[in-house]
């Protein structure tokens, strides 16, 4: 099930995957801004870590700092249509 995050213009996601029970669960989550306080869409390449299950998205997004999943990030590009 995928958390309420009630920041608006936000990525967020969860990587999921089994236990040692082959119970499927939340490996772990990242969320990411999509547009700055001037409403323009944020273009970049960005490296995102995985937060533990038990952590809640939006109070990162207020400041709060919590520990990665291991080692473990996404790394993402965004670009508009006409950027190369």
């Amino acid at each position: 099930m995928i958390r309420d995050i009630t920041e608006d213009k936000v990525l967020y996601f969860e990587v999921w995957g089994y236990d040692h029970e082959f119970e499927p669960k939340i490996m772990g989550w990242s969320i990411l801004k999509l547009f700055d306080e001037l409403n323009y869409l944020v273009v970049g390449k960005f490296k995102l870590p995985l937060y533990p299950a038990g952590f809640k998205p939006n109070a990162l997004l207020e400041g709060e700092a919590y520990p990665y999943v291991g080692n473990t990030s996404v790394y993402l590009r965004i670009l508009k249509t006409n950027d190369t």
